[in-house]
């Protein structure tokens, strides 16, 4: 698999719209009211703008504006876990220590994960740790120290790296209950919108290009706007509950502790990485 920033992904998706031509960005457009039928689509802008169109698709994430006003209000469940991320230069010692490779890091109630970014000149660090506090918003700022209290007893050379961090961002864990239907009249929901996976596969994104791929095809070949939307959602279904599952289970067997722990890290010991890795051929190998 490979590892991108996402601001570089952001940046490619950007570079292919500019280049189409046929395609439209309008910033800023705060949607506040959708007039949807099976026939007809408006969508209401805050600052008054309007816009029509053949569907709506809402790619806007768990916190979804578009689920919210097409589907009704739903209700966010905390998991229990906070996740903090930082990025931070790489230069010769980190390399020497860590190599140009994703690493994983396991202990009882938490988990790091780091990996090369932009090319190697860039290291980017997630922490993952059992909480009960949730932070009020997405992305917020905190202090190095508090993320750091939180996983003492590290190996010494994690330690080190985590330390040369200074500007972490923290986010709690949610869930959210499961839509009878991902689409309504001529909304359709995509993404972490549909459902929400947890970072264990680190498949979240992934999961979004995958439905994206999945709605052009239906677009591309059914004969009208709602065959389209039920074969979409038809094709994506299973395969995202399955990563939904698989990214639970990991997250209990990251941060197992004790007689299982140990026999944990005995399977990854005697194992071979091929094997291992080869479990996730039907996750990372996936052919539409």
């Amino acid at each position: 698999h490979y590892i991108f920033h996402r601001a570089d992904l952001h940046a490619a998706l950007m570079s292919r719209v500019v280049h189409r031509g046929n395609i439209e960005v309008s910033f800023g457009f705060d949607v506040t009211r959708i007039d949807a039928t099976a026939n007809d689509l408006t969508v209401h802008a805050a600052d008054g703008r309007v816009a029509e169109a053949g569907i709506l698709i809402g790619a806007d994430g768990i916190n979804s504006s578009i689920r919210r006003l097409s589907f009704g209000s739903f209700d966010l469940s905390p998991t229990g876990r906070v996740a903090a991320r930082a990025v931070i230069t790489n230069d010769r010692a980190v390399t020497q220590a860590f190599g140009y490779h994703v690493g994983g890091w396991l202990a009882a109630a938490a988990h790091v994960v780091h990996y090369p970014v932009r090319g190697g000149s860039e290291f980017a660090l997630v922490v993952v740790t059992q909480d009960a506090s949730r932070p009020e918003g997405w992305n917020i700022g905190v202090d190095a120290a508090s993320v750091l209290a939180k996983v003492t007893g590290l190996a010494p050379e994690l330690r080190a790296l985590l330390e040369r961090a200074s500007a972490w961002r923290e986010w709690s864990l949610v869930t959210a209950p499961p839509l009878q239907s991902w689409s309504r009249d001529r909304v359709i929901l995509l993404g972490d919108a549909t459902l929400p996976i947890m970072p264990f596969l680190a498949q979240g994104a992934v999961m979004a290009l995958e439905d994206a791929e999945a709605l052009a095809n239906a677009l591309d070949t059914e004969v009208d706007y709602a065959a389209a939307l039920a074969a979409y959602e038809t094709a994506r279904r299973p395969r995202k509950r399955r990563v939904q599952a698989a990214a639970a289970r990991n997250g209990k067997i990251y941060h197992l502790s004790g007689p299982l722990a140990a026999a944990r890290n005995l399977t990854l010991r005697t194992v071979p990485g091929a094997r291992l890795m080869a479990s996730y051929d039907w996750l990372y190998g996936y052919k539409p």
